[in-house]
C-alpha cells in the first residue's frame, strides 16, 4: 500500500464517519459528494425515495446497462456510481464508441466474461481481487477469462478535483491512456 492509498482510505473513512454522524468536519466542495443512486445514508432513510439495497447472494450484478452475455467492456467499481460519475461513464462509453449494452459497471456478484475488464479504483481492486496491488494504468493478472484486468482511476476520484484543474486533467489523461492500452501478452 502506498502512502497515497493510505491517505485516500483515511479520507474515505472520515467521509463515511461524517455521513454516519451527520456532521461536517472536512472542508471541501460538497457538490462532489452525492449519495449513491441505489441507496441511502442511514440518517437520511426517512427522506430517501429509493429502498436501500438488500445484500443477497442470488442478486444479479448492478450495472448501467443490462448485462449482455459477454460485454465488450466490463467496469468494476466498489459501490454504485453517483449521478455525476454515471454521466462521466456515459461520456467514456461514447468516446470509446461503445454501443449500448456493450459495456457494464458491476458493483457486486461474480465477474462475468468480457473482452476487457477495467477495475475502477483501489477500493474496487481490493473488493474484486483481494491481495492484488498495482498502480493506476497497470494490468493485473486475474483468475477470470482473459487473464488480465486494467486498473485505473475511479470516476468518483476524478470528480473530487476542481473542474478543469491540473490534477483532474492529469487523472483524466491517465484514465484515457490506460483505457487505450493493451493487456500484456499471455504466457
Amino acid at each position: 500500500m502506498t502512502a497515497l492509498d493510505a491517505i485516500l482510505l483515511g479520507f474515505e473513512a472520515e467521509l463515511e464517519l461524517e455521513r454516519e454522524l451527520g456532521t461536517r468536519t472536512i472542508p471541501l466542495d460538497r457538490t462532489l459528494l452525492t449519495p449513491p443512486p441505489t441507496g441511502c445514508w442511514p440518517l437520511a432513510a426517512d427522506r430517501c425515495p429509493l429502498p436501500p439495497p438488500s445484500p443477497s447472494p442470488t442478486s444479479l450484478p448492478s450495472s448501467l446497462f443490462p448485462l449482455p452475455s459477454s460485454p465488450t467492456y466490463l467496469f468494476l467499481h466498489h459501490r454504485p456510481l453517483s449521478p455525476k460519475a454515471t454521466a462521466m461513464m456515459e461520456r467514456i462509453y461514447a468516446a470509446l464508441k461503445l454501443a449500448p449494452g456493450s459495456a457494464s459497471v458491476v458493483t457486486e456478484g461474480p465477474v462475468p466474461a468480457a473482452d476487457k475488464v477495467v477495475v475502477l479504483g483501489g477500493l474496487a481492486l481490493k473488493k474484486f481481487l483481494p491481495g492484488a496491488q498495482c498502480q493506476p494504468g497497470s494490468w493485473v493478472k486475474t483468475p477470470w477469462p482473459g487473464g488480465y484486468a486494467l486498473v485505473t482511476y475511479s470516476p468518483e476520484y476524478i470528480l473530487r478535483f476542481s473542474e478543469g484543474s491540473r490534477e483532474q486533467l492529469a487523472a483524466k489523461r491517465q484514465l484515457w491512456t490506460a483505457l487505450n492500452s493493451s493487456p500484456p501478452a499471455s504466457p
